[in-house]
């Protein structure tokens, strides 16, 4: 081990990068920075002494071997040793198999370089040698980021290495040239550049260029962020060829651009074509040793620089290609501009989730690895599995003598592995795709094989099984044959068997038609939420019309447009809906049917079922959404789109339940609810506006009518379970919970709800346009449910396409940005 002897000290300040890292240690104490590593491979005949001696030689010449950090004059400096005594470990692995010396080298090696520092005392790096077999040894140095920038400094280190074995080795003892200037004379001069305000035009420079308002890249997680970004890490390698790195670079010289632009603007093309984020930030990890003095320097003197890229109006590859040189080189021209001073300037306030100013950095090494030839000896750098990852997704691109290592480190607490490999085929298939047409519009370029375009469009979409041919007042008549005497209909004051419920209806369609609705004539419905109101809904559809719900709490105006809109002239209501609602001032231009005041007249009409000339492709109803022009758009819904969900529900063996009756008439889901209770024999409750809005009261009529079988959006959802919880009642009565409307969220406290109930959750999607096109199941220990559920496979007799802006379709996993 080695022993520091300070016979003096020198002072210095922190570099503004050390500065980031040493708040960053103070702020985080228990999860420690992770070192930088690296290794080289030595095979032939090492004389351990003259390897000794080199090390000890950089030692003595290099200041930051001998660094440490403390407070002084509670200000964090470095601490430069004028001596420090060392000798090298050596690690000897002969005694295992000979199959088992080198992964076992590799995982001992990964093990040194993650070990933590104590940054107070030196030596804040450590050098370990592990001998497989006398002409075969593995050097593993782990250093501590405050002193090292990474494959820099560890590059550094192996040339210097190897130019010191070398004059150790042979007659000439040359040593190495003394450095231009020290790593604690850097800082000097970088923190008198500050001061002095010699950045001040590369800081206008970059506040112009980057400004306020920065967007966030929207990759899509497999796993909600961390409220602290993680930096653990994992690895995925992707190699390429060297006749793929020639076209490349007959590319790059087609397009008069960089090869590192042609491979940065690929990589931007990705992030687009994954996000469909027009404006793009990527940070690129620059060396920092371009001026004379620093080319020999090891410590954290790497910057980074940020570019950002517009890629809106559908451009070309080789106009991205060449809008991207030009802001490189304006990016180079300004790259002294330390980048943690940046991150203060524009970022005073950080989101701890995210890392600053960009989440995805990009990096090439060219003329990897390192290789170099001593005395009976080769000496070649060795990569190690690297845990660490600075931000979302960093790419590393190194060029070898046999094509291109494209290196993606990963946030594991963000992404699953499977989806790192899918982004590697589709980077591929893009990839080849903007080599052979790079010409082509961005957005039409292809991103999906062959293999993948077969499973979206056609594995997932085949579907098709027999549906019920017929109209839903049919299969609700099929169903009264079934169980007649079974209640259909419960509030509180009155309750209906499907019997009943089935006599009302026929006598109020007989009525309608008496009164001159003709088939398909749009038919208001204004009835309070009670047994009259699903009386109301089947008649109307039992006479052919088309029913056009109307919520009583609805203002006047969008009232009078969804009649006005939709042309009806018989308006079904009672009186009592009608004075509570603001439709009683303009109801004298319609023909009123009242449910209560004109009972005597609809119960002389016969009770058997109408016959009717209406088939499943004629429409049911019509629902308003708010339209994204503020006015209410009309949705209108043939019979056979909710029929074949009927009979997804049949085919899932879902049984007669006793069903809650929760959405207002005005939402598609109530009649979602309505026809799937009466066509499998269940028996629909239904709740006051007042209960819908009080979890409590939703509960409490949950518990005393045994409910079986929920529809619930995600928030009513979320708050009856939280006073399932809070009040420690579990409605162990409800067997499955339906939800739609909202994004599903697995919360902690929907996890208890359905440990404690036992309950089926389906999480279902569709537009008002088609009803609920897909369903997700979830069943099984809820903490093992995701914490946000994909909106599952199209149901029976549906396909689901989902595009992009080109009209492609999306690849596995990637979520559409439009709304």
């Amino acid at each position: 081990m080695p022993k520091s002897s300070l016979p003096s000290q020198n002072y210095f300040p922190l570099s503004l990068q050390q500065e980031r890292l040493w708040f960053l240690e103070q702020w985080n104490i228990d999860n420690p920075t992770q070192p930088f590593g690296g290794a080289f491979l030595l095979k032939g005949v090492l004389r351990v002494n003259i390897l000794e001696q080199s090390i000890q030689d950089i030692i003595k010449k290099q200041d930051i071997f001998r660094t440490s950090f403390a407070p002084i004059e509670n200000q964090p400096h470095q601490v430069v040793s004028d001596v420090l005594q060392w000798e090298l470990a050596i690690l000897d692995l002969q005694h295992l198999d000979v199959h088992e010396r080198l992964p076992e080298s590799l995982k001992l090696a990964t093990q040194l370089i993650q070990q933590s520092f104590n940054i107070h005392q030196d030596p804040l790096w450590r050098i370990r040698l592990l001998r497989l077999e006398e002409t075969r040894h593995i050097l593993v140095l782990g250093m501590h980021p405050l002193i090292c920038d990474g494959v820099w400094s560890i590059e550094l280190l192996g040339r210097a290495l190897g130019k010191l074995y070398n004059a150790f080795s042979g007659e000439d003892r040359s040593e190495l040239p003394e450095l231009g200037i020290q790593y604690g004379n850097w800082t000097v001069q970088q923190r008198k550049a500050l001061t002095q305000n010699q950045f001040a035009s590369q800081s206008a420079y970059w506040k112009k260029q980057l400004g306020s308002n920065l967007p966030i890249l929207q990759l899509p997680l497999d796993f909600p962020r961390p409220t602290m970004q993680s930096d653990r890490g994992q690895c995925k390698s992707l190699k390429l060829s060297s006749n793929v790195r020639e076209q490349l670079q007959r590319l790059s010289k087609q397009a008069g651009v960089s090869l590192f632009v042609v491979l940065l603007g690929v990589f931007k093309i990705l992030l687009y074509r994954y996000t469909h984020q027009e404006d793009l930030l990527v940070g690129i990890p620059v060396s920092g040793r371009h001026r004379s003095g620093d080319e020999g320097i090891i410590g954290n003197v790497a910057n980074t620089l940020v570019l950002r890229s517009d890629l809106s109006e559908n451009p070309s590859f080789l106009t991205v290609l060449s809008h991207l040189q030009q802001v490189y080189d304006r990016a180079l021209e300004h790259k002294d501009f330390p980048f943690p001073k940046l991150v203060e300037e524009l970022l005073p306030e950080r989101d701890p989730s995210l890392s600053p100013l960009f989440q995805v950095s990009f990096k090439f090494q060219e003329n990897f690895p390192l290789s170099l030839k001593l005395p009976e000896l080769t000496l070649s750098s060795l990569e190690l599995e690297n845990s660490v990852v600075s931000c979302d997704l960093a790419v590393v691109v190194q060029a070898t003598e046999t094509g291109l290592v494209w290196k993606w480190h990963y946030n594991q607490d963000l992404f699953a592995p499977a989806t790192i490999d899918r982004l590697l085929v589709h980077f591929q298939t893009l990839l080849t795709s903007l080599l052979e047409h790079p010409k082509q519009p961005i957005e039409q370029v292809n991103l999906l094989t062959s293999l993948e375009r077969h499973q979206l469009l056609v594995d997932w979409n085949e579907t098709q099984v027999q549906s019920p041919s017929c109209c839903l007042h049919q299969l609700v008549e099929t169903q009264v044959e079934k169980t007649p005497n079974v209640l259909a209909v419960v509030d509180k004051t009155q309750s209906l068997t499907y019997e009943e419920l089935n006599h009302k209806a026929n006598q109020l369609a007989r009525y309608l038609r008496k009164v001159g609705v003709e088939p398909q004539d749009f038919v208001g419905i204004c009835v309070e939420r009670s047994p009259q109101m699903t009386i109301a809904i089947l008649g109307v559809l039992k006479a052919g019309g088309v029913c056009v719900p109307l919520d009583p709490a609805y203002p006047q105006e969008r009232l009078a447009y969804m009649l006005s809109d939709t042309g009806a002239q018989v308006l079904v209501t009672t009186e009592t809906a009608l004075q509570a609602s603001s439709l009683h001032p303009i109801a004298q231009g319609f023909k009123l049917v009242r449910l209560d005041e004109d009972r005597p007249l609809i119960a002389q009409e016969p009770h058997s079922n109408p016959v009717c000339a209406i088939a499943p492709g004629h429409l049911a109803y019509i629902i308003y959404t708010s339209g994204s022009t503020g006015k209410p758009k009309g949705v209108m819904m043939a019979h056979e789109g909710l029929t074949n969900l009927i009979g997804w529900h049949r085919r899932e063996r879902i049984v007669p339940a006793r069903t809650l009756q929760f959405a207002p008439i005005s939402f598609d889901i109530s009649f979602h609810e309505m026809f799937s209770t009466w066509c499998s024999g269940g028996t629909l409750f239904l709740i006051s506006t007042s209960q819908r809005r009080d979890p409590f009261a939703l509960l409490q009529l949950i518990q005393e009518q045994q409910i079986e079988k929920l529809y619930l959006p995600f928030v009513a959802l979320q708050q009856l379970a939280e006073v399932v919880k809070t009040t420690n009642t579990i409605p162990t009565t409800v067997k499955e919970v339906m939800t739609a409307g909202e994004q599903l969220q697995i919360t902690p406290t929907l996890v208890y709800f359905f440990q404690q109930t036992g309950a089926t959750l389906h999480n279902h999607y569709g537009a008002s346009e088609c009803q609920d096109v897909t369903t997700f199941t979830l069943t099984g220990n809820p903490e093992d449910w995701p914490v946000l559920p994909p909106i599952g496979r199209p149901l029976h007799n549906l396909q689901v396409y989902i595009l992009d802006e080109g009209l492609q379709p999306l690849p596995i996993a990637l979520s559409s940005y439009q709304s």
